[in-house]
């Protein structure tokens, strides 16, 4: 996965310089040649999003952007570099609108499931710290016929989970705030509302937003992560329900994570999550 993320920046690199370096004679095919991998890789990227949360809208543009790749690409295959460039210039106009709305989504699902966890995240926080109280009741010896229990057996992992818990809260937030500056950045808006915009403009527009939603996956994922820590416990009554070992429970069989939570914790390692939803109700059949 890193190497495929260095290899697709490098490009990226590249790409910009050649386009915009004076000094570099480029010919016309190397630089159709970039803009039909760039745009490939991406409409492969779109496909998971829109295969997972797509609205009627978007899966339309979607498919009006393939066909404008087709045809851009027919020209690339044939050898007429102008023309496939121009092309590819107006189907990366399309690719940036999508990629908008794409990333605004994700910024509010990411707000989302963060939200969930905080309310929980902040009990555990707050209930099991070193000078909360109930952290004495650790080294008390306990009479079994008349002590009271202070605290519940599914519950003593928070005194140890709570710093991950803590982390995690802090550390998804804080993603989330990365990504909404890239969303906003200032110098994107600039470029964005120039009339005559450039291949190289289009290509910092559709990687910006591409780092936004890749930030929003991973700030998405500590949300989840939070949840997994909140019910551990339950992962030994989860395996025994599927009839799994713990290695193959994979977000689709996780009962800790909220249902409406699934989808995006299949998006967030790639999974298409109607396939993943096949998969277990075949299991539980």
């Amino acid at each position: 996965m890193r190497g495929k993320k260095l290899v697709f920046t490098c490009a990226i690199v590249l790409l910009l310089a050649v386009y915009s370096s004076p000094a570099l004679a480029v010919s016309a095919s190397v630089k159709t040649q970039f803009d039909y991998i760039f745009t490939l890789d991406a409409l492969r990227n779109i496909r998971i999003f829109i295969e997972n949360f797509g609205t009627d809208q978007q899966k339309t543009k979607y498919e009006e952007i393939k066909k404008l790749f087709n045809d851009a690409s027919e020209s690339y295959y044939a050898q007429d570099f102008s023309a496939s460039h121009q092309k590819y210039f107006g189907l990366k106009e399309r690719l940036a609108e999508l990629l908008e709305n794409i990333a605004d989504s994700y910024l509010k699902r990411t707000q989302e499931i963060l939200d969930s966890t905080s309310k929980n995240s902040f009990d555990v926080i707050i209930k099991y710290g070193k000078n909360s109280g109930l952290r004495k009741y650790l080294t008390m010896p306990y009479d079994p016929l008349e002590g009271v229990k202070a605290i519940k057996e599914d519950e003593y992992h928070f005194f140890y989970d709570k710093e991950i818990i803590e982390t995690y809260l802090r550390t998804g937030y804080k993603r989330l705030q990365v990504a909404r500056n890239i969303y906003n950045d200032p110098d994107l808006k600039i470029i964005k509302d120039k009339k005559n915009r450039t291949s190289a403009n289009m290509d910092f527009i559709i990687e910006s937003y591409w780092k936004t939603i890749s930030i929003c996956r991973v700030s998405k994922q500590y949300g989840i992560e939070i949840h997994k820590i909140l019910k551990v416990n339950m992962v030994g009554d989860i395996l025994r329900k599927y009839n799994l070992s713990s290695g193959a429970l994979s977000p689709i069989f996780d009962d800790r994570i909220p249902e409406d939570f699934k989808i995006d914790a299949n998006d967030n390692i790639r999974l298409i999550h109607s396939i993943e939803k096949e998969r277990l109700t075949k299991k539980t059949k």
